[in-house]
């Protein structure tokens, strides 16, 4: 079960924004914004903060789809397959070898597609492709205990 100060950590780690950032958006000390992250990320059993936006969707209530670009104007189709990975929590070297190319080849697409998107970092851009429809919503039997405050 995630306090109430986790769970607004995870709402702005799951849309991107930096530790710096959500230290300064919730007036704490970078440090504790880290410890935060860090204590998200084991909590959740997740191994990269990108993982921890699947995990954040899953205990939203129901998807808050918006009307936006279809997914074929934003990324090519083997983008999307680099997007899936990342989704899965995937390293760069890793999505490499899950679809057979170079490591470079990963991070080239990774980046073309941040670049696209003009997100800052894979979380906003995992955030983006969960709500715009991209990738499918995330389930919810991820282990995640849902709050009942």
């Amino acid at each position: 079960r995630l306090s109430d100060r986790e769970s607004e950590v995870l709402s702005w780690v799951a849309r991107g924004l930096t530790d710096r950032e959500v230290a300064q958006r919730l007036s704490i000390a970078l440090s504790t914004a880290r410890k935060h992250r860090e204590n998200l990320l084991a909590k959740l059993e997740v191994g990269r903060a990108s993982a921890l936006v699947a995990r954040y969707l899953c205990l939203a209530s129901a998807p808050t789809l918006r009307a936006g670009t279809k997914v074929a104007d934003a990324v090519s189709a083997r983008e999307q397959h680099v997007l899936g990975c990342l989704a899965q929590g995937l390293s760069d070297k890793q999505v490499a070898r899950a679809l057979g190319i170079s490591d470079q080849t990963a991070r080239t697409h990774r980046r073309n597609m941040l670049d696209k998107t003009a997100t800052a970092n894979v979380c906003a851009l995992l955030h983006l492709a969960f709500t715009q429809g991209w990738l499918p919503w995330p389930c919810r039997d991820h282990g995640v205990q849902e709050r009942t405050d």
